[in-house]
């Protein structure tokens, strides 16, 4: 089964991106979340809305980050077993292996963070994520093992030609877990902490996901509006 993990889910990060126009249109309904009401979506859809993009380190850093949710999960499978022909046997083995991995009492986050020249933070060890939940509860999350050989992803490097003349970049993409049993659709924050940034800017980034939700008061059910966001000014220089 860890077989077919390791050819199916790295679609995760390119198959369907390929074939579909890019159309950001954010909808913060906590179906994102539960699937209930995105049956029809494709999982692309989906991450789509989930992502959120945000620099820091004075835009030497660049992190894109989404949560592994039941609504991507389950679009995700249904187009891998539709395009595989999976026998029923291997589908409910396969949903199950992802729901076990990212669903079951877990909380887990894919990043794309992009490094410019600070070679000190381009592999995913010296970077530190904490989730945090409605509550207000801190959870560490762990970087998935999902290197070919063992170990976390390596960087891809890369080198651009600017103004300033040569330019390295590194992109590290990786997973991210903890054991922790949240709501997500009521909201949370993920904190991404490297291990270097330099002098004067914040040495973490917070991004934040907030839903449209239904909670249940005294055996009633009643609608939550999301949390606005407040608008932060540049607090570099």
């Amino acid at each position: 089964m860890r077989i077919i993990i390791a050819i199916f889910f790295p679609l995760l990060l390119s198959s369907c991106g390929l074939l579909l126009p890019k159309s950001k249109v954010i909808d913060y309904s906590e179906a994102y979340i539960t699937g209930l009401g995105t049956e029809s979506l494709v999982s692309e859809k989906i991450k789509d809305n989930l992502s959120r993009e945000k620099t820091m380190a004075g835009g030497n850093y660049k992190i894109k980050a989404f949560p592994i949710t039941e609504a991507y999960i389950n679009s995700f499978t249904k187009e891998i077993i539709d395009g595989k022909s999976l026998t029923k046997k291997q589908s409910e083995r396969f949903q199950n292996s992802l729901n076990d991995k990212y669903l079951k009492d877990k909380v887990c986050v894919e990043a794309i963070i992009t490094v410019k020249e600070f070679h000190r933070v381009n592999t995913l060890d010296q970077w530190r994520l904490t989730f945090i939940d409605s509550n207000n509860i801190a959870y560490r999350l762990e970087w998935l093992d999902e290197s070919d050989f063992g170990g976390l992803p390596g960087p891809i490097t890369s080198v651009r030609h600017s103004y300033h003349g040569k330019e390295k970049f590194w992109t590290l993409m990786g997973k991210a877990c903890a054991v922790a049993d949240v709501k997500m659709q009521e909201g949370f924050k993920v904190i991404f902490r490297p291990s270097f940034v330099q002098w004067p800017f914040d040495d973490e980034l917070k991004i934040e996901w907030t839903f449209d939700h239904t909670k249940v008061v005294d055996g009633k059910k009643i609608k939550v509006k999301k949390k606005e966001r407040k608008k932060e000014g540049y607090r570099g220089w």
